[in-house]
């Protein structure tokens, strides 16, 4: 995706971190980072390394690897424990080992979709690959038990990471590689500067992106937001007319296939020849934020920062001394929302239990419910791997908490909110391993030539780094989509043709949305002793409602609440019976696969829904069977929730 703009393609590399913070105290890059295992090496002396410790298993060429959690050894030590990224040298090619990572927190339901380790090569491998062969996972007394095996093809040292790595040195790595490359277009301008230091001193890069169009004699101000003089050339100011959309990435660190996006994301806007990319940078001023949370990237976390906090709980009132990862975050954001000119801003994630790219958005007024749904659809529209249909808008979800019994009033999306009304904010997850059904995208097409092919629908595809780049790129062409800029739209080759009727389905969604939310408002009343039945049929058909008599059940209410109430119940049944059959059916498939392979007692397990005494060619039939019937039961669940 870097190749438009003379750029060879970035793949992430393990190196030492070598910012000042290196040093400082409290630091974790003290801890144990190689463990010699006979001829074997085992290290994760590296920026965004972790393991905690290894074992070699009884059984020869088998080792446990311990996950070190986030902030290990710390007073705010926390259970988190998912990533891993680890190098091992010493093996010979053609070498087969297996590796047992014993303590992670539970993620079945992502390796149920062939979610696997990423390996790389340097010298050998071009890029990360996941491996070759499938991974089995259990639960064992010290918590999440994942096994994997490899062949190494070459005696060369070979890393692996839970997912493709992109760590802080990565990321600066490539970012001094944009910067003297951009910098020196005409076409464009561009600027790199600070936004701030996290907590151990590392740098907050902060990417401002736009065409010269609009753009100022004078330097933008910088006194309301905390950006750092680095002695470069302060960035300049644009008329205001310019909006400003502002995308952030990694507040997670083990999160990475948010970078992956952002990437994608980068990339696209800089492309020089196509026409959707100039018009962007003619209408939009971009401020970019790489990595959030560098310290937590660099210790090698999964979800904490450097003092084992979710940072992205803390945007009501973020403290500039605790989190000035996001103090300077949000001063960024409500600067330009005082100037006027904010009008986007999307964080990127990346999620363990859904499968496909997906938005959560704040659950707004009708009127601006429609505008956050029409920009989505047209993400979808210009993406195969966006999944619509998983989107989600509910007044739930913005107040909703976590384990921690941490709320989701203070996440990026919902304070920024709160703080600015501002309709196009959102947080965009993109699952780690696959899409779900990847969507039928057509041609992006003119009168006179396509610029960017179409997609076919498959049922089920992984994601690769070019992939979660498409992710990105489709954020910014959905964009020109709603503001009608877009020169090769595909809206005119899609069902809906225009602009107008693809605005009046998106109202009509969201008319939907309201009458089956009235609906399970009145199937969920008590109508036995409600004084609040002035609730009637009218409602249902955007009137407003009755005066009550206080004395009086409505017998219309009530009557609509039963039938509302019913209509629930039968479709509640039949698909519960859906799901029944399928389950049934898919373990007779289970054991008439294992019969054919003459494992009896095998086929004896599959009665039982059990795969672990398959061989392997059996395990993976199966396995693709138990991946077919989530899918299933995902849809059928969805479908009940509707109503």
């Amino acid at each position: 995706m870097w190749k438009g703009i003379g750029l060879e393609e970035p793949v992430a590399s393990p190196q030492l971190d070598h910012s000042s913070s290196c040093q400082g105290k409290g630091n974790q890059q003290d801890r144990k980072r190689v463990w010699q295992c006979n001829r074997l090496k085992f290290r994760t002396d590296f920026d965004s390394g972790n393991l905690a410790d290894v074992i070699p298993c009884t059984k020869e060429g088998e080792y446990e690897l311990w996950i070190r959690p986030d902030c290990s050894g710390q007073p705010f030590q926390t259970k988190h424990r998912t990533w891993f990224y680890f190098g091992l040298s010493g093996h010979e090619a053609d070498q087969v080992l297996s590796f047992h990572v014993v303590n992670m927190n539970k993620q079945a339901k992502l390796y149920s979709f062939d979610m696997r380790p990423a390996f790389y090569t340097p010298g050998v491998s071009g890029q990360w690959e996941p491996t070759l062969e499938a991974v089995k996972h259990e639960m064992v007394a010290s918590g999440f038990k994942l096994s994997f095996t490899h062949r190494f093809t070459s005696a060369k040292e070979t890393f692996f990471a839970f997912c493709i790595p992109f760590s802080y040195t990565d990321n600066e790595r490539l970012m001094s590689i944009v910067e003297k490359h951009a910098g020196a277009r005409d076409d464009l301008y561009f600027c790199r500067e600070a936004l701030g230091f996290s907590k151990h001193g590392r740098t907050i890069d902060l990417i401002t992106i736009s065409s010269k169009d609009g753009m100022l004699d004078s330097s933008e101000t910088t006194t309301s937001y905390p950006c750092v003089d680095l002695g470069r050339e302060k960035v300049r100011a644009f008329d205001p007319s310019k909006k400003v959309f502002v995308v952030s990435s990694r507040v997670h660190p083990g999160e990475t296939p948010a970078t992956h996006v952002f990437n994608g994301f980068l990339s696209f806007l800089l492309q020089k020849d196509d026409e959707r990319a100039i018009k962007l940078r003619e209408k939009f001023v971009f401020k970019l934020v790489p990595i959030i949370n560098p310290d937590g990237v660099s210790f090698g976390h999964y979800r904490s920062d450097s003092q084992g906090q979710n940072l992205n709980r803390f945007y009501e009132d973020p403290k500039p001394e605790i989190h000035p990862e996001i103090f300077a975050l949000k001063s960024l954001i409500m600067y330009y929302f005082g100037k006027g000119t904010l009008e986007v801003s999307i964080d990127l994630h990346a999620h363990a239990n859904r499968m496909g790219s997906f938005a959560y958005g704040n659950h707004l007024s009708s009127e601006q419910q429609m505008e956050t749904i029409l920009y989505n659809k047209l993400v979808a529209m210009n993406c195969p791997y966006y999944d619509f249909r998983s989107c989600s808008f509910s007044e739930r979800n913005m107040s909703s908490k976590d384990k921690n019994g941490e709320s989701k009033e203070g996440s990026n999306r919902v304070a920024l909110y709160r703080a600015t009304n501002l309709v196009h904010i959102y947080t965009i997850e993109t699952n780690y391993s696959c899409a779900s059904l990847t969507t039928a995208v057509t041609d992006a097409a003119d009168s006179t030539k396509t610029i960017s092919p179409g997609y076919k629908v498959q049922s089920r595809k992984k994601f690769t780094v070019d992939s979660f780049g498409q992710i990105g790129k489709a954020l910014l062409v959905g964009m020109l989509d709603v503001k009608e800029w877009n020169p090769y739209s595909r809206l005119k080759s899609s069902e809906f043709k225009n602009m107008q009727v693809l605005r009046n389905w998106a109202s009509s969604y969201v008319n939907a949305s309201l009458l089956s939310k009235k609906f399970k408002s009145l199937s969920s009343m008590s109508p036995k002793g409600s004084r609040r039945s002035s609730v009637s049929a009218a409602v249902v058909a955007e009137e407003p409602p009755k005066p009550a008599n206080p004395g009086r059940r409505s017998v219309s209410s009530f009557s609509a609440a039963k039938a509302a109430t019913k209509e629930r119940k039968s479709i509640f049944v039949q698909n519960k019976e859906k799901i029944r059959a399928m389950s049934l059916q898919n373990r007779e498939r289970r054991r008439s696969i294992a019969l054919q392979h003459g494992e009896d007692e095998a086929a004896k397990k599959g009665l039982r829904g059990k795969s672990e005494p398959y061989s392997e060619k059996v395990r993976v039939q199966v396995q693709k069977l138990e991946v077919e019937t989530i899918e299933t039961n995902e849809n059928l669940e969805k479908s009940i929730r509707w109503f």
